[in-house]
């Protein structure tokens, strides 16, 4: 058994440009790969929008099964059912990433104006930008060029 999992990287990223799916994708081509089917954990976390739709038929032209907890069992390509319910998780997990974006870029606006906290980046119009004190670590003055 083999483990295939993607941390710190976007579901929106292509298969291809994944780091563990991309090797998984390349283990498909070997027959003596250890494994038949893949088993995913959570179809939302898996596939972004159309992915599935892209991947599926690359990974069954393999005769590598595919096991779906939203399915309640293994993902039938010649099912209609199936492919919709695919469609609709690559929809939701497309839907809650732009949610959270969303939220993320709401919350940073709210520090602006409600702390006036700035972001980074060129200061809004109207902040007026002054040097602080000397930063606390030395080697960071001379980096940032604030005192000696």
């Amino acid at each position: 058994m083999k483990s295939y999992f993607d941390i710190g990287q976007s579901r929106s990223v292509p298969w291809h440009r994944r780091t563990e799916a991309a090797k998984l994708l390349d283990d498909l081509r070997n027959p003596g790969r250890g494994w038949a089917g893949i088993v995913v954990g959570e179809g939302t976390r898996c596939w972004f929008g159309n992915q599935f739709s892209l991947v599926a038929p690359r990974i069954h032209a393999y005769n590598v099964s595919i096991w779906v907890p939203e399915l309640g069992g293994r993902f039938d390509p010649d099912n209609v059912t199936h492919s919709v319910m695919m469609n609709m998780l690559g929809g939701l997990s497309e839907s809650e990433r732009q949610h959270v974006q969303k939220r993320t870029r709401a919350s940073m606006d709210a520090q602006v104006l409600n702390e006036g906290r700035h972001q980074g980046g060129r200061p809004p119009y109207g902040y007026l930008v002054v040097d602080g004190p000397p930063h606390r670590r030395q080697w960071r003055r001379r980096w940032t060029g604030c005192g000696v």
